[in-house]
């Protein structure tokens, strides 16, 4: 039997997926909107010049955020092993829409101010109480 053919699942209501990436921008304080696939997500991303962290702005309110995966697709500039980490979630279950932070490293560990890799997010939300405990 071929599995691949398995249809997507998921368990809980209200569930939203959301997947985008964007293009880092060095010294840059903001990544531009035509740098960002998926820019109707997203209402802003800024970069701490000279540091490895981005701020993610969201477009819309949500309930929780359960799952966020973070990922350099490698460039010559951040070299082979460069990753990303995402956290620090702001304003869930608020009328505010969701932020959160985004890091790059280098393979070794240090913080990598990249310049030209394409960071690739995965993120889901709960939108409702249903079967909440």
């Amino acid at each position: 039997m071929n599995r691949t053919l398995y249809p997507s699942q998921s368990f809980g209501s209200s569930r939203i997926y959301l997947e985008f990436q964007f293009v880092a921008q060095g010294a840059g304080t903001s990544v531009p909107q035509s740098a960002v696939d998926g820019a109707n997500a997203v209402t802003s991303i800024t970069h701490v010049a000279g540091t490895n962290k981005f701020t993610v702005n969201l477009q819309d309110t949500f309930n929780r955020l359960i799952s966020i995966s973070a990922t350099v697709a490698e460039s010559t500039a951040a070299g082979a092993g460069a990753y990303a980490t995402a956290g620090n979630v702001r304003n869930e279950a608020s009328q505010t829409p969701i932020s959160f932070d985004v890091y790059t490293w280098n393979a070794d560990g240090t913080p990598l101010d990249d310049p030209t890799s394409t960071i690739m997010l995965f993120v889901a939300f709960r939108n409702g109480y249903w079967g909440v405990k």
